[in-house]
């Protein structure tokens, strides 16, 4: 299940067009209720541009239902790196 959050959260921000054309590297912690929505994100680590921190971690916040739920024994905060690359 981590990969899964880890490749939608990824895709996520990939098709968030005030996103994508950024380079970051952060790390949030992630609540999901057990019908996979997203209940609370935190800031773990920075990505040192507190712009960019916002913009992430509000994408993240307003992300649509997961379409997998998270399995029972799933430990909470679930924590992610995420990392946006200019293109190009």
């Amino acid at each position: 299940y981590s990969q899964f959050l880890a490749f939608t959260f990824q895709r996520l921000l990939r098709e968030n067009p005030d996103l994508r054309s950024l380079a970051f590297s952060l790390q949030a912690d992630v609540w999901l209720s057990a019908v996979g929505e997203i209940t609370r994100v935190e800031l773990v680590k920075s990505s040192g541009n507190p712009q960019v921190d916002e913009q992430v971690i509000s994408a993240l916040r307003t992300a649509p239902h997961l379409s997998e739920r998270p399995p029972a024994s799933l430990t909470l905060p679930v924590r992610l790196s995420l990392q946006g690359r200019r293109p190009g």
